[in-house]
């Protein structure tokens, strides 16, 4: 697989590994595969016509449908050249900051100049600086047992789970109470006791708490969101 992408990426193609959807998530952003472009090592690839942000449930099921549709596994295969001509054309600011990073680096200059450049660097996640406006975006439909750990709820797949497909973790998940409970998450170093509650996420920091339903986990951006324009940073 990766020797396939070396292949393609050779070419001056940015490759991405798009995962084969097993069901119809909302938690995970999608690649829409476009007209075959060839065979690499026996892996065939296509080419990606767009990213989507993650979907409502209508939509993802119809993605799913469609058979068109690759998970986004935020995996990217491509040359530096290909990478820094990128930058230059999508992301100037991006790419002036690293040029000057690039100039000083060896020297004793370079930790200062990274942390000064770091904090006049533009905040955004590789998909939305670079791969939603590329042009020669390739993608290779992979199936690899993966699975993207990032809200809560994606905890599911990969914690192990009771008869009633509850999942525990902390320093006293062995000793969890649970009564008519079913489909629960259960983070906490505390002894947590739940009593008639399905599909519930429940997570424990030193100084928050948080409850939600396991399908709305992926809002917890909106609440972040919303705390820091509220001046509670602190929390986050």
């Amino acid at each position: 697989m990766l020797t396939a992408a070396y292949e393609i990426a050779e070419q001056g193609r940015i490759v991405t590994l798009g995962i084969s959807p097993s069901f119809p998530s909302t938690g995970f952003g999608y690649i829409q595969q476009g007209p075959e472009l060839g065979t690499a090592n026996s892996f065939v690839y296509y080419e990606a016509m767009r990213f989507m942000e993650k979907p409502d449930i209508i939509r993802a099921t119809q993605f799913l449908a469609s058979k068109n549709f690759s998970w986004n596994s935020g995996m990217f295969i491509w040359q530096v050249k290909t990478a820094l001509a990128e930058f230059e054309q999508q992301q100037p600011v991006m790419y002036s900051l690293m040029r000057e990073i690039q100039a000083v680096m060896d020297t004793p200059e370079y930790d200062l100049s990274l942390s000064v450049a770091w904090d006049q660097m533009p905040k955004k996640s590789i998909d939305y600086a670079i791969m939603e406006g590329a042009k020669n975006m390739t993608i290779i439909p992979v199936d690899i047992g993966w699975s993207d750990v990032g809200t809560w709820a994606s905890l599911f797949d990969v914690l192990p789970q009771d008869g009633f497909g509850n999942c525990t973790k902390g320093k006293l998940a062995e000793k969890r109470v649970q009564l008519d409970t079913r489909d629960t998450l259960v983070i906490s170093d505390r002894l947590t006791v739940t009593i008639g509650v399905d599909n519930i996420v429940v997570v424990e920091t030193d100084d928050v708490l948080l409850l939600c339903h396991k399908e709305r986990t992926q809002d917890i951006k909106k609440i972040v969101d919303y705390l820091r324009e509220s001046g509670y940073d602190a929390y986050l």
